[in-house]
């Protein structure tokens, strides 16, 4: 599993980078067309902070998507070797897994509750 988690990491660094570079390069292409009077409207800063803080903003929207995913893939991988191992036993955990999930949406708070007053 660490050849894979590197090899990811790669991935994502990569495909980070390279969405990154366009977003800026889009960005600055756009700044050139700019005509010089609305340029000067704005303080020296302004644009050169704008695309480099929008690039940014994009990269932390990217990695949740490249997350998103990724664990999408490995749903589908482990769903797969379920279902080739013994699609009785798959069939019984997708009919147990939702009621387990929506027993701990409910009792949640109850239990963080009593938590927080049990730590007091």
């Amino acid at each position: 599993t660490r050849c894979m988690d590197y090899a990811y990491a790669i991935v994502k660094a990569k495909v980070r980078l390279e969405v990154m570079a366009q977003n800026c390069s889009n960005a600055a292409s756009l700044f050139y067309r700019q005509p010089y009077a609305k340029v000067r409207e704005h303080d020296k800063g302004y644009y050169s902070g704008r695309i480099l803080d929008e690039s940014k903003e994009l990269s932390g929207v990217l990695d949740t998507a490249i997350d998103i995913y990724r664990s999408a893939v490995g749903f589908a991988v482990a769903l797969a070797v379920c279902l080739w191992l013994s699609w009785q036993l798959a069939l019984a955990i997708s009919a147990v897994v939702p009621v387990l999930l929506y027993a701990a949406k409910r009792y949640s708070r109850r239990i963080s509750q009593s938590s927080i007053e049990v730590q007091e």
